[in-house]
């Protein structure tokens, strides 16, 4: 691996840079280049990337490939292959060796630490894949959900999300805002287009049972109906927040319980860096995301209500969640995205950026 990756250097010497991209030298006083948008980023952070990259801005530029990843190498007796070549530009070779291990003997005039640190902040956007670390759905709107292995997703978002919704005796569909006890039951889908509550209690019943409407008034303490609920436009199907934000709030908030349920999201993607905000995808507005064959195009950060504050089966009731996500990141925590293109997602996917 190293051997070929040298040769692909040393062959390509002074070529000139690619249409569109940039070097890391060149991105030290421009903001966009290829793949990468510095001005997208907060300040302390491409102040941060543009540190990690200096002590490696050394030696003559040449054609690297940018993501020489375990993903992207296959190697046959002694045959080397470099796949996927969409992040390849005109760099220091330094880069290719980034993603080797540490013990790696890679020709670079820097420790390997400070090699991955350059490697990865710099292109923490860009570079590294993330992965689905977890995938749920939420048959019955404003009830828990159920987290899935694998699920469909087309372009209203997780297939059997959100298809049932609960009103109130003014026939209003109704949130559990107005009755908090919705957020401590569960939603699960049994067969396609069956679902079953689950109370507190382990108890059950078919959301289409003839005396479902009158235990489920009997289990929130209100008078309600189930009925079957119209699609959302398409421009926002799809909820997803980075195990990096779940952890930087539970930094930020020692005492609180943070987990999934509390913000309902469809997709919990994991390995996302870090952008020195602590919720890297809020800077991902407009950017487009492939999962196996599912194309996704982020468009909006996810407004936060009371419900991320209210009881659920493995979350108490916590007021200070919702001041600390209004007071520090502007009440919006999370993002929506579109499904452009269908399919297959399951725990484990790889995730990439197409831009």
């Amino acid at each position: 691996m190293i051997r070929a990756l040298t040769v692909v250097h040393q062959l390509t010497v002074g070529w000139p840079q690619r249409p569109g991209f940039a070097s890391a030298r060149d991105l030290l006083v421009a903001d966009r280049g290829g793949d990468i948008r510095l001005d997208a980023m907060p300040p302390p952070a491409v102040r941060a990337v543009r540190q990690a990259w200096q002590p490696i801005l050394t030696g003559a530029e040449c054609a690297i490939h940018g993501d020489a990843g375990a993903g992207n190498v296959l190697v046959a007796d002694d045959r080397v292959t470099l796949l996927d070549w969409d992040e390849s530009r005109t760099d220091v070779p330094w880069f290719d060796f980034a993603f080797l291990p540490a013990t790696a003997a890679a020709p670079v005039p820097v420790p390997m630490d400070a090699l991955v640190t350059a490697g990865v902040t710099g292109g923490s956007h860009y570079h590294r894949f993330m992965r689905v670390d977890q995938l749920w759905r939420y048959p019955v709107k404003s009830v828990g959900g159920e987290q899935l292995a694998a699920a469909t997703v087309g372009s209203l978002g997780v297939e059997g999300d959100r298809t049932v919704v609960v009103r109130n005796e003014r026939d209003e569909v109704t949130w559990a805002g107005e009755i908090p006890a919705l957020m401590q039951l569960r939603a699960v889908t049994v067969a396609p287009g069956a679902i079953d509550v689950v109370l507190p209690d382990g108890d059950r019943f078919r959301t289409d049972a003839p005396d479902a409407d009158d235990r489920l008034s009997a289990a929130v303490q209100a008078k309600v109906t189930l009925t079957g609920r119209r699609p959302d436009q398409p421009g926002a199907t799809l909820h997803l927040v980075t195990t990096t934000t779940l952890r930087s709030l539970s930094v930020a908030l020692p005492d609180s319980v943070i987990d999934p349920t509390r913000f309902r999201p469809n997709l919990v993607l994991d390995d996302a860096v870090d952008d020195g905000t602590g919720h890297p995808e809020h800077g991902w507005i407009g950017r487009r995301l492939a999962i196996g064959a599912v194309r996704l195009r982020f468009t909006e950060g996810c407004d936060r209500c009371v419900m991320i504050t209210k009881e659920t089966p493995t979350v108490p009731h916590d007021r200070a969640v919702l001041r600390w996500v209004a007071r520090e990141v502007g009440n919006t925590l999370g993002v929506y995205a579109a499904v452009e293109a269908s399919g297959p997602v399951h725990v484990g996917d790889e995730a990439r950026w197409l831009d």
